[in-house]
This record gives C-alpha cells, sequence and structure tokens, in this order.
C-alpha cells in the first residue's frame, strides 16, 4: 500500500522495506550521434534524450532502495583538428 503526495511514495504498511521496482514501467530513451570528418577536421554531434521525456528507475546497491530521475534532453558538441601527421 503506498499513499501518494506529489511526485513521492511513501510506502506504509506491509510493503514497508520490500522492493517496489514493479511500480515502474518499462522505458524507450532516444539518443542520437553524428559524426563528421574532413580533412585533419572531425565534427561530433550529440542529443541525448531526443524527446526530453521524464521517467523515474529503481536503484539497488543491496544496501537500500532509490529512485533516480533521468536527466533531461542534452546536447553536446565537439570540433577537434589534428596536427601534424
Amino acid at each position: 500500500v503506498y499513499k501518494q503526495r506529489g511526485a513521492v511514495r511513501q510506502f506504509d504498511g506491509p510493503a514497508a522495506g520490500q522492493r517496489f521496482d514493479h511500480l515502474f514501467k518499462d522505458v524507450t530513451e532516444v539518443d542520437v550521434r553524428a559524426f563528421y570528418t574532413r580533412d585533419r577536421w572531425k565534427f561530433q554531434l550529440a542529443v541525448e534524450n531526443v524527446f526530453d521525456s521524464t521517467y523515474y528507475s529503481p536503484e539497488d546497491n543491496g544496501f537500500a532502495f532509490a529512485v533516480s530521475v533521468n536527466p533531461g534532453r542534452l546536447v553536446t558538441g565537439r570540433v577537434s583538428y589534428q596536427f601534424g601527421r
């Protein structure tokens, strides 16, 4: 049995101390990466969590059970140049 309090679930009664990862749905996160090389130049672009979806995932390290929230959309780019050969 759990009580909904905002976005946090508090477990009381017989569910206390038990695993509750069955409450989480399967999720597909879409990431995109593009690479381009020209002469000595290399260009890279990455987008993680393209659709900026929010989901929660259980973590169990043996001592405690926690819930983590995925990071939002992240866009990174990189340009590099190779000197000499």
